[in-house]
């Protein structure tokens, strides 16, 4: 009993490290940009006490957030800086995005890293991308959709990438587990300016610009070395087995109109074989599809004809990847699709030759893609309109 009175006072305390909210600032978006030899930090801020979202105009912030930046010589010393003219102290367990300007991103983003993966508070799950032909700062505060701040319209952004597979939803603990690991180059989502129209001519609050989010940013040996675009990203998202969901676009040879194939669901198995050949790289992918939009006028009906859409889909999808990976060889020659680590886990005294310059083989490595697509369903109705049967 002695010994019960004396553990208990000691494990029924308050939260002795407690912190109110209206004395935190609670950071959502970090924004890295280089100036010289100076490391700027740009922060969205959340004002807790803010009970409705105010205005979204661009360079503006909303009056549900405050912009505030610090300098310094590194990044723990610009986060600190803020201090100096900011009224809270900064909370960082919520940052949802880090944003990394191109110049930052070029001249080594694995040199800025350190303190994110080493201090406490940073979130290892949030995103990290790379602002495409820019600087970070100035797509903060950059708010084209509905959602309040900026950092809550990224976020649903990144998360709605299911829809068309053209964005790299990339975390930060994936960008240094990919760094770190042995066979695979890191990559990183983008984000860019473009110009919004205004199609409410008399909205009192317009946004001339909104951000897009399409495309993949790659890197070799922590620098940024090169972009994908959408398509090129598709291709990317199908051989690591990331694609939720998406369309796939074609035409009908002696056709007119477009077939739109919805992709229910993909499985992609990657294998690598080296024998005196050399080396050769397998991407097989599986697709089950519906049929989304017909405008071809054909009988979907007849058998015959949903099996030339099956192959002319799989055709489609075959053409991405091969189109993604090559350029990827031919032009950057890095592995971000984890070829390497089929290597070093299949071919294990074949990776002790190669694993210094793995990079240059997979660019000269052979490639063979397969691709299936089923159609199981056709949608609502089975003719497309403007067909008419007799």
């Amino acid at each position: 009993m002695i010994l019960l009175i004396g553990i208990i006072p000691v494990t029924s305390t308050g939260c002795w490290n407690s912190r109110e909210l209206n004395t935190m600032g609670i950071v959502g978006t970090m924004g890295l940009d280089v100036v010289g030899n100076k490391i700027k930090i740009t922060l969205e801020v959340m004002k807790p006490a803010a009970g409705k979202a105010g205005s979204k105009a661009e360079g503006a912030a909303s009056t549900m957030v405050n912009y505030v930046q610090g300098t310094g010589d590194s990044v723990f010393d610009a986060l600190r800086n803020v201090t100096t003219k900011y009224d809270r102290k900064l909370f960082l367990s919520h940052i949802k995005f880090y944003i990394f300007g191109e110049e930052a991103a070029r001249k080594g983003l694995i040199d800025y890293l350190d303190w994110y993966q080493r201090d406490h508070e940073p979130r290892r799950s949030s995103y990290i991308v790379v602002a495409k032909g820019t600087t970070a700062e100035s797509l903060m505060g950059i708010n084209g959709g509905i959602e309040p701040t900026s950092t809550d319209y990224l976020e649903k952004t990144f998360e709605l990438r299911a829809a068309n597979g053209k964005v790299a939803g990339i975390t930060l603990l994936e960008f240094l587990k990919n760094y770190y690991g042995k066979g695979i180059q890191p990559v990183t989502g983008i984000i860019s300016k473009v110009p919004k129209v205004n199609i409410k001519a008399k909205d009192e609050t317009p946004s001339p610009s909104e951000i897009s989010a399409e495309g993949t940013a790659l890197f070799l040996e922590g620098k940024l070395v090169g972009f994908l675009n959408g398509a090129e990203t598709k291709g990317f998202n199908f051989v690591t087995n990331k694609i939720k969901g998406g369309i796939i676009a074609f035409t009908i040879p002696g056709k007119e109109g477009m077939t739109s194939i919805e992709i229910v669901k993909s499985k992609t198995k990657n294998s690598v074989k080296i024998s005196e050949e050399g080396i050769k790289l397998f991407v097989n992918v599986k697709i089950d599809g519906m049929i989304g939009e017909e405008n071809s006028k054909v009988n979907l009906k007849n058998e015959e004809i949903i099996k030339e859409l099956e192959k002319l889909s799989a055709a489609k999808v075959k053409e991405e990847i091969e189109t993604s990976i090559k350029e990827v060889q031919n032009q950057y020659k890095a592995d971000i699709f984890g070829f390497g680590l089929i290597v070093h886990g299949k071919y294990p005294t074949e990776w002790r030759k190669t694993k210094e310059n793995w990079n240059e083989e997979f660019a000269k490595a052979a490639l063979e893609v397969n691709v299936t697509c089923k159609i199981t369903r056709t949608g609502l109705v089975d003719f497309p309109a403007g067909a008419k049967e007799d």
